[in-house]
Order: structure tokens, then C-alpha cells, then sequence
């Protein structure tokens, strides 16, 4: 997965045009590409867009499906007039499966659909770059060469002659990169994902699915030419020793799948073997550098578009237990069950998406002292197919695992500082670990804050567990920015685990908020006492407040107030209401 600072090496000489209506990617995501690219310009309109084309030119064009003033064909008529073989990344919006289909055929360099993750969208600029710089370099000697025909005409017949118009015709086609075959990946040229889909029929297959496991030792440690290197010679290896009845497919950066029409599932285990014994005693050296590599495989036997999935989710399993293994897809097993859970959510919060039935109650935080309220947790919900209000505890961890997590919370951005902007309450907004890595939190809040004439003080964030559990950087410096902007922060799930603690001190957390197993049976356990009031004792030490939450009965509520715990949240004090 790339980052930002994998793209510096091959961008850092590069100019990019950005065009796009959404304010807020067009935004977020030019700040980031800033720090990367040589110079990049972006324009909230199509027209706006042309006009930088008149007058510069660009190695790369990013360019969204959802232009009120231009469709996508015209604007990439444009912008091919201008240059035939620009290379275009289209971002979609709310397109359909035929949509997608005919965008493919405007020779685009790569198609990417929103909501998306940074990560991916980071991943797919580096392909196209990879591509284009290769194209490049591939021509450097074509091109100088034709240069030196030039110069030769020149001297030979001292002026422009039909040769001489012919050469240069030549000349400026070669400088262009070449159109790019969407079938293929951009850094191997094997067929990728969408060729495996317009292979898989109703006929029954096997396949291989392979997954490096030490792919982000490779990002961490080397920079993005030679990670591509290593990816190449994988290739070359996987190629010289798999059988003539597989087809090899480059399905992302750093998976691949192996797909046979054999009857049984006995060949492509066997392959598999195969191919772990071959890396295991065979490593891979570009230069000075020398790896092994080891695959997180699965395998399943199938019909139709279903095995790719199975597949998929048998390598997941092999790499949620460590890697360096191939599983067999099995139905039964308790991992393929939960990811069958995850997937039915992720679809229920796509359709949600579409259907904006996304939307936000709100709950307060009560003192245990003068019952005034300190804010309102603004929580997400959404209507199902059936029309059941879902809570978000059920479908988030498969909304973020499916990119959708950094999308939500924009929503519930939106949303609260519209219900709030005409009150003097004040609310807690949710944020995860995604969000503080994208980096386009604080100057969307900002924005919201003065659009909508909200002071940031009667701003809380509460930071979920996910974030305050990873030791990042970039994370701590997020948080920082937004404390230093009069943001509140609150650390949730306090006491799920020791990082929450350190974070706390680090983040300078005004307020923690207890983890709500400890609260829930707090009346019960002894032991959960405890703990508690050694939450307490930590905060007052330093000079954080308390809050409690999943308060569910009188019991638990005098318990907490016992313990001096200053604040409470839950279903005794107030529901979750669409009603302040």
C-alpha cells in the first residue's frame, strides 16, 4: 500500500492537474499530492480545468465522473485534442456497472470509484507514474536518436523539408506515452483483475491466490523503484516455474492469482507447495538487496465470479494466521463466517451510501454533579432494506475495513454541524484512525466551523480505540493540530488497553471516557471496581475528567457517582434521539 512518500521519488518532477466539484476531495486530496508533486494546479469545474490546459501542460490529469458542465467523453475529447496520449486517472461517483464500462473504453490510464480509500487512490497515482516513467525512459534512446535525424536534415538541406516534418511528427508521438491497455497491469503487463472477470464463466475453475506477506517490509525499506524491481523479478519467477495450464493475473500491487481449468483441487494445492518450497530456498536479489519471499495463499475450486472471492478470502485467513500458508476455503470455518458477516454489512452501508440513509441521533453527557449537559455524542446510524434502524457498533468495523470509514465520518461531520449551527449546545464527533492518517480532518472541520459559525471549543473529539492504539507519528501530530485549533479531546474505550493511557498523557486529553465494560457491570464485579477507581485516581493525578458511559440503571449510575466519576452517558439517562 502506498504513501506519500513513496510517490516523492517519481513525482518529485512531476506537474498534476486536479479537477473535480467536491470541494472537499478536491481539497483534501491536492494537499496531500502538494507534498509530492513538482507543482499541481486544481480546478473545481471543467471549465476552469480547460483553461489550465491552454495555457500548461501535465504529466498526470485526475478528473471525476460527477462534472455538472461537461460529461466525462467531452472532457477527455478535450483534453486529448490537446495531447493524444495524456495520461487521465477518472475518479467515479455514484456510477453504474455500464457507466464503468464505457468509461473503460476511453483509453483512460486507471478508474478508481469513491468512496476510496487514500491508500488506494495513493496506490493507483503510483502505478500510472511507474508506467508513464517507464514509457519514458523505454524511449529515451528512440527519441534522441530521431532528435539527431533532425538536426542532421537541418544541417544537410538548411530548412524545413517534408523529411524533416515527418521526423518531428514522429518525434512528438514518442515523447507522448502510449495508450495503456486497461486489460493489463501497468507495472508487469499481466492481465489483471478486470481480464480475470471477463475470463470467469460458469464453468468450474481452480485457483491460487497469492499474497506477500513481507510486502510492507518492502515499502518501509525500500524506496518505490526498486519495491517495483522486487515485484518484476517475483514475476519472472512465478512465470519460468508454473505449469502451461495456469494463467497468471496481477490483481493488485502485491497479489497475484494462478487460475486452471483442471477438475480438481488437488493440482493447485500441489502448486502451491510448490511455489512455497521455490521462494522459501530461492530468495530474490536486485543489486545489494536480497529476500525471501513467502505467500499467504488460498485456494478454492468453483463456478462463476464467486471463486475469486473464495479465493480472496481463504489467502486472508492464511495471512490472519501468520502467513507462509495456503488454506483451502472452507465455509465452515469461523473466520470465512465472520468475513461473510463483514461483506453482508459492507453491502448493507453501500446501499446505504446510495440511498442516503445514512443518519446521525444524538445522545447527552450528563455531569453526575448539577445534571447540566456537557454534549451531545452525535452517533451514526442507517436504514436497512427492511427498514430497520441499524446501530453503528454492528456494520463500522466492515464499513472501515471496506474503505467507507473515512466517508461516514465525513457524513456525520456534515450532518452535526447542520443540526448544531442554529444552537449554543455543544458535540462530540467520532474519529478513527483513518481519519487522522488522511489528513483531511482539520481542515474540514475548520471549514465547518466557519461556514457554519461554530467556535471550535464547542467541538469534542472523541478518539477511538483504533487510533489511540497505534503508535503513529502521524497520528500524534493530527491530534496535536487539532488541540492547538481549541478542539476538545476525549480518549473513548479508556482502559481497554495500556496505549490508551499513554495516549491520553501524549494527546493531552482533556476527558477520557471509561471503557463501557468496566461500567456495564460495574455493580457486580468487584473487580471492575477496581479498576475504575484506578482510572479515576490517574485522571485526577492528571487533571483529566471522567466520563462514564453505558449507564443502564440506577445502580450502575450511583455506583459511578461513588467512585467520583464526574460525568455519565446511557440508555437510563437518554436514549439516542433524532431530538436534542
Amino acid at each position: 500500500m502506498a504513501e506519500l512518500k513513496d510517490l516523492l521519488p517519481v513525482t518529485k518532477n512531476l506537474t498534476l492537474l486536479y479537477i473535480d466539484e467536491n470541494q472537499e476531495y478536491l481539497m483534501g486530496m491536492t494537499n496531500a499530492l502538494k507534498k509530492v508533486f513538482l507543482r499541481v494546479d486544481d480546478a473545481d469545474n471543467a471549465t476552469l480545468g480547460a483553461g489550465y490546459l491552454k495555457v500548461n501542460s501535465y504529466d498526470l490529469i485526475i478528473i471525476d465522473s460527477s462534472s455538472s458542465i461537461m460529461s466525462v467523453q467531452n472532457l477527455v475529447k478535450n483534453i486529448r485534442s490537446i495531447n493524444k496520449y495524456q495520461e487521465i486517472i477518472l475518479t467515479c461517483t455514484n456510477s453504474s456497472s455500464e457507466e464503468i464500462l464505457e468509461y473503460s473504453t476511453l483509453q483512460l490510464s486507471s478508474i478508481i470509484k469513491k468512496p476510496f480509500k487514500s491508500i488506494d487512490f495513493l496506490d493507483c497515482v503510483l502505478d500510472v507514474i511507474l508506467k508513464l516513467k517507464f514509457n519514458r525512459n523505454y524511449l529515451t534512446k528512440e527519441i534522441e536518436k530521431l532528435q539527431q535525424d533532425v538536426l542532421y536534415e537541418r544541417k544537410r538541406i538548411g530548412k524545413f523539408m517534408l523529411n524533416e516534418k515527418s521526423l518531428k511528427a514522429k518525434l512528438s508521438e514518442n515523447q507522448q506515452s502510449k495508450p495503456i491497455d486497461l486489460t493489463l497491469n501497468q507495472l508487469t503487463s499481466l492481465s489483471n483483475k478486470l481480464s480475470l472477470d471477463n475470463v470467469l464463466d460458469e464453468r468450474a475453475y481452480s485457483m491460487l491466490y497469492l499474497s506477500i506477506d513481507n510486502f510492507d517490509f518492502f515499502r518501509r525499506n525500500f524506496d518505490a523503484a526498486t519495491t517495483a524491481e522486487f515485484i518484476k523479478m517475483i514475476v519472472e519467477k512465478l512465470l519460468q516455474y508454473i505449469p502451461s495450464n495456469f494463467s497468471l493475473y496481477h490483481i493488485d500491487y502485491s497479489d497475484f492469482c494462478l487460475l486452471s481449468s483442471a477438475n480438481s483441487i488437488n493440482e493447485t494445492v500441489l502448486l502451491s507447495k510448490k511455489i512455497n518450497s521455490l521462494f522459501k530456498d530461492m530468495p530474490i536479489k536486485i543489486r545489494d538487496y536480497s529476500e525471501y519471499i513467502h505467500f499467504s495463499m488460498g485456494t478454492a475450486h468453483e463456478r462463476g465470479e464467486v471463486l475469486f472471492l473464495k479465493a480472496q478470502s481463504a489467502s486472508l485467513e492464511a495471512k490472519y494466521f501468520g502467513g507462509n500458508k495456503n488454506v483451502i476455503y472452507n465455509p465452515d470455518s469461523n473466520f470465512i463466517k465472520e468475513k461473510q458477516d463483514e461483506y453482508y454489512w459492507r453491502d448493507v452501508v453501500k446501499k446505504a451510501f446510495d440511498k442516503k440513509r445514512i443518519f446521525t441521533y444524538y445522545q447527552p453527557v450528563i455531569s453526575n454533579g448539577d445534571e447540566s449537559t456537557l454534549y451531545y455524542e452525535v452517533l451514526c446510524r442507517l436504514l436497512d432494506d427492511s427498514n430497520t434502524l441499524v446501530d453503528a457498533k454492528k456494520f463500522m468495523r466492515s464499513a472501515k475495513n471496506s474503505g467507507l470509514g473515512v466517508e461516514i465520518t465525513k457524513i456525520v461531520i456534515d450532518k452535526a454541524f447542520t443540526r448544531f449551527e442554529d444552537t449554543q449546545h455543544c458535540f462530540s464527533i467520532n474519529i478513527g484512525a483513518a481519519d487522522l492518517y488522511d489528513e483531511y480532518l482539520i481542515d474540514l472541520l475548520i471549514y465547518k466551523c466557519e461556514k457554519s459559525d461554530i467556535v471550535t471549543s464547542r467541538v469534542y473529539l472523541e478518539i477511538l480505540e483504533d487510533a489511540h492504539n497505534m503508535n503513529s507519528e502521524q497520528i500524534k501530530r493530527e491530534v496535536a493540530k487539532l488541540k492547538s485549533k481549541g478542539f476538545h479531546i476525549v480518549i473513548d474505550d479508556f482502559g481497554s488497553s495500556i496505549a490508551s493511557y499513554e495516549s491520553a498523557l501524549i494527546y493531552e486529553a482533556e476527558y477520557i471516557k471509561i471503557e463501557g465494560l468496566f461500567i456495564k457491570k460495574l455493580s457486580d464485579i468487584e473487580s471492575y471496581k477496581s479498576a475504575v477507581s484506578g482510572i479515576v485516581a490517574f485522571a485526577k493525578q492528571n487533571g483529566i475528567k471522567t466520563i462514564a458511559r453505558h449507564i443502564e440503571s440506577q445502580e450502575v449510575l450511583n455506583s459511578v457517582k461513588s467512585l467520583d466519576v464526574e460525568y455519565s452517558q446511557g440508555f437510563f439517562i437518554s436514549k439516542p434521539s433524532l431530538d436534542l
